[in-house]
């Protein structure tokens, strides 16, 4: 077949070439939302999610959505306890988050293919120490970085880590997996030099990379068998404490894209050797100068799906997540990985999405049912106008709430999603701020949803 370079030849070839698949992979999640890019496929499949969130009535008709009867946060702890269920439907292939020794085990036991890179290679790409030592090896470009013991840590004062000029500081569990900054401590304050004890507590052996000034960015990677796709690259939204809460895309320039493509091949290249299929996510630091610095390896599906297979579609590009899943699925399909590299590099990406949690240590509950869909800052407020779930863009004056929403008197636990906001241009600012319109929007929603706590109570993004 010829190769397909543009998103209209290749949902084509899919309509024709993939029903064969229809009813056959069974999709976990516990938002259902995370896994709405497989519905561009066109095929048949069923939805199993722990969250029976506002958005599932306007999914594609060609999701059959089921909600787990028990509460559950994991792909595992909702597969776990709906085996029943599960059993009964005629899946195959089973399309969650990441690998786990758990989710194989029990997906062996059910008989289902597991749709991401195997726990054997997410483990040597996810563990901080291992990682570190691979880009050595391989001599890309890394922070400097020390290993510690917990103990040497706090041996030192506050006094001292000041006195040698070491703030920010920054603490990374050498063993640990988690992502989102939750395996991460960053140090700038005197108090946050008291909890670092909490911290550390029940953790031994500690990367201590060193702190760089600049921004962080994000890039998926695409390992087919025949080709590395790379993605557009995203500016990170971290907050004070290192925690992950959402992109913005915009103007990249090409000393950080070549060095940002010299990467991702070469690592590629490591990863295509050993089997590897489908996305990873790298994570990395540019300083002022434009230098970059490769930090971690995600080797599974990331945080920016689905709103970068949004900002694709709106471009009429070819999505990374379909490639993804097609690696998996059809040995025949072609594509040329040259041309969709090239049309991604060519293409000015505009956007940025917010994902709000609850930043407290407690549980709120939500006072306003907010309607999933399309909202527009109109006449010095916001309103509803239509459903919508991404596959076109909103406007500037405009913003997609999604993605976890609950109806008023719902308890959301501490750190639980509350919504996702999804913009149509960037959501940074010169100084790396949110912008007046992303701001403005993501108080607006918080104050619906809990009117008795303002927004940076809940976020440190507004402060």
């Amino acid at each position: 077949m010829k190769a397909c370079s543009d998103w209209s030849s290749l949902s084509s070839y899919l309509k024709h070439n993939l029903s064969y698949l229809d009813h056959q992979i069974l999709a976990v999640s516990a938002s259902g939302f995370t896994r709405l890019g497989l519905s561009l496929l066109g095929l048949k499949f069923y939805l199993l999610t722990a969250l029976k969130s506002l958005d599932l009535s306007d999914f594609p008709k060609n999701v059959t959505v089921y909600v787990s009867q028990k509460p559950a946060h994991s792909s595992y702890s909702i597969l776990e306890t709906n085996q029943s269920l599960v059993k009964t439907l005629p899946v195959k292939y089973l399309a969650a988050y990441k690998s786990s020794p758990k989710i194989k085990k029990l997906g062996q036991q059910l008989n289902l293919k597991l749709l991401v890179a195997p726990w054997h290679l997410r483990q040597q790409l996810e563990n901080k120490k291992s990682f570190y030592l691979l880009k050595k090896r391989l001599h890309l470009n890394t922070v400097p970085f020390s290993i510690c013991t917990s103990a040497q840590i706090l041996d030192k004062s506050w006094d001292w880590w000041l006195t040698h000029q070491k703030i920010p500081a920054v603490f990374q569990d050498a063993q640990t997996i988690s992502g989102g900054g939750l395996g991460t401590f960053i140090m700038r304050t005197r108090q946050q030099h008291r909890q670092l004890q909490h911290w550390l507590k029940n953790r031994s052996e500690i990367l201590c990379p060193e702190y760089i000034h600049g921004q962080e960015i994000t890039v998926n990677g695409c390992l087919l068998s025949h080709g590395i796709v790379m993605s557009e690259i995203r500016y990170q939204l971290v907050d004070k404490f290192g925690r992950f809460y959402g992109h913005s895309w915009g103007h990249v320039s090409s000393v950080i894209h070549q060095q940002v493509d010299r990467a991702i091949k070469q690592l590629g290249q490591y990863l295509h050797a050993r089997g590897y299929r489908g996305i990873f996510g790298l994570d990395m630091f540019v300083d002022k100068k434009d230098k970059v610095y490769l930090g971690e390896c995600n080797a599974r599906l990331t945080g920016n799906l689905p709103i970068s297979t949004f900002l694709q579609l709106w471009r009429h590009l070819i999505p990374i997540e379909v490639l993804h899943y097609l690696a998996f699925f059809d040995k025949n399909f072609s594509v040329n990985p040259d041309l969709i590299n090239q049309s991604y590099k060519n293409t000015s990406f505009q956007g940025g999405h917010i994902i709000l949690r609850n930043r407290t240590n407690k549980s709120v509950t939500i006072q306003k049912t907010l309607k999933p869909g399309l909202y527009a800052y109109n006449q010095g407020g916001f309103k509803w106008l239509k459903p919508a779930l991404g596959f076109f863009p909103p406007e500037s004056n405009q913003f997609i709430l999604t993605d976890g929403l609950m109806p008023a008197g719902t308890l959301i636990k501490p750190n639980r999603k509350l919504a996702r906001l999804i913009f149509s241009r960037p959501i940074l600012n010169s100084t790396r701020k949110l912008t007046d319109f992303a701001a403005a929007s993501l108080n607006w929603v918080v104050n619906q949803l809990l009117p008795t706590a303002p927004a940076n109570r809940f976020l440190s993004l507004l402060s």
